[in-house]
């Protein structure tokens, strides 16, 4: 798999904005030459205050995720420009990583949870599933135990 932060540059929101973003590169990815690979993304939505990195840094989900899933973790956002920039823009730009528009997974936490909700009620062919945290003392430990439960069940 490949990391990066990827800078594009959003009409909608006016300015360029980084994504944190991990492709799957293995042999799942490669496929014919002719025929390219795509996965749903595994979204990672940044609480307010907090960096795209952080999920990352917290939680477990890269293995897990590695080979079904390309993982995206935008910055903090919120309005309609916000949810184009993230319906529309970032799928776009994606898609030549090799992002399937439909089959993703939303992940939230508690302070970013009503987002989560409200852009899979209004986008459920991009978003198929949610995953919030639960609020409570868990932090970080509890948000890693969710997301890595839900995809060791798939």
């Amino acid at each position: 798999m490949a990391t990066f932060t990827a800078e594009l540059y959003s009409a909608v929101l006016g300015r360029d904005v980084e994504i944190f973003v991990t492709v799957p590169s293995s042999e799942a990815a490669r496929g014919e030459p002719s025929v390219r690979a795509e996965f749903p993304g595994l979204w990672l939505l940044t609480r307010p205050g907090g960096l795209p990195t952080d999920w990352y840094r917290y939680t477990r989900h890269l293995p897990l995720a590695e080979d079904r899933f390309l993982c995206i973790s935008p910055p903090d956002g919120e309005g309609e420009a916000y949810e184009r920039f993230l319906t529309q823009e970032v799928p776009a730009y994606l898609a030549g990583f090799g992002l399937k528009r439909e089959g993703g997974l939303i992940c939230a936490h508690p302070e970013s949870a009503a987002r989560a909700e409200q852009l899979a009620a209004k986008h459920p062919v991009l978003f198929s599933a949610v995953i919030l945290q639960e609020a409570g003392d868990g932090g970080w430990k509890q948000a890693d135990d969710s997301l890595t439960a839900f995809l060791i069940k798939g």
